[in-house]
C-alpha cells in the first residue's frame, strides 16, 4: 500500500514562449495528446488528474498494471480523441485501437514515498518498474538535447510539445519547476 491516500494532486507544467536558456532542466519528455491519470499498479487501478476512477473505463491498462510491482505512477495514456469515445464505458472489441500508457514518473514504491527524491532517481526506479514489464505500459522517452526533443514534436505520433524537469523532488501544482 502506498503511504498516502489516493489519488493525490499532481505535478503540473507551466507554459513557457521559448524552450532555450532554462539551464537547471535535467530532462526533457515529450508531452503526448492524452488523458494524465496515476496508476496504483499492482492493484489495478486508475484515476484521472482530477481524481475521477477511470479504472473501468480503462480496464485493459488496469488488468495491464496488475503485473508491475506496487507502486504510483504518473502518467499519461495516448490518444485523446480516440480516448473519448470510451469515457464511462470502458474498452470494446470494435474499437480499432490499442490504449497505450506512457509512464512519466513514479510517486512511491510500495510502502515507501519517492517524491522527496530528485526527478534523476524516480526517473532511474521507473525505468527499473517498468523494464520487462506488459508492452501496453512504457516509459516516456528522454533526452538532454532541445533539438532532439524539438523533433519529436509531430515526428513521434501524439506528441504535442515537450516538458523540461529540473532534478528536483515531486510536487504537486507547479512547485516541481516542470516547463512545457
Amino acid at each position: 500500500m502506498p503511504p498516502f491516500d489516493l489519488p493525490v494532486p499532481l505535478a503540473l507544467c507551466r507554459s513557457v514562449d521559448h524552450v532555450l536558456g532554462h539551464p537547471h532542466t535535467a530532462a526533457i519528455e515529450p508531452k503526448f495528446d492524452g488523458w494524465r491519470c496515476q496508476v496504483l499498479a499492482g492493484a489495478g487501478r486508475l484515476w484521472s488528474r482530477h481524481g475521477t476512477d477511470l479504472s473501468a473505463s480503462f480496464a485493459d491498462i488496469a488488468e495491464a498494471s496488475r503485473a508491475l510491482p506496487d507502486c504510483v505512477l504518473d502518467s499519461g495514456e495516448l490518444a485523446f480523441g480516440k480516448l473519448q469515445s470510451r469515457s464511462g464505458r470502458g474498452p470494446r472489441s470494435h474499437e480499432g485501437f490499442t490504449v497505450h500508457l506512457a509512464a512519466f514518473d513514479v510517486l512511491a514504491v510500495g510502502d515507501t514515498d519517492w517524491r522527496p527524491k530528485p526527478y534523476s532517481e524516480r526517473r532511474g526506479r521507473l525505468l527499473d518498474l517498468l523494464e520487462g514489464g506488459p508492452p501496453a505500459i512504457r516509459p516516456v522517452p528522454v533526452t538532454g538535447s532541445v533539438a532532439t526533443a524539438l523533433d519529436w514534436v509531430g515526428a513521434l505520433g501524439g506528441v504535442e510539445g515537450i516538458v523540461m524537469k529540473p532534478n528536483r523532488p515531486y510536487v504537486a501544482g507547479h512547485g516541481s519547476g516542470w516547463l512545457k
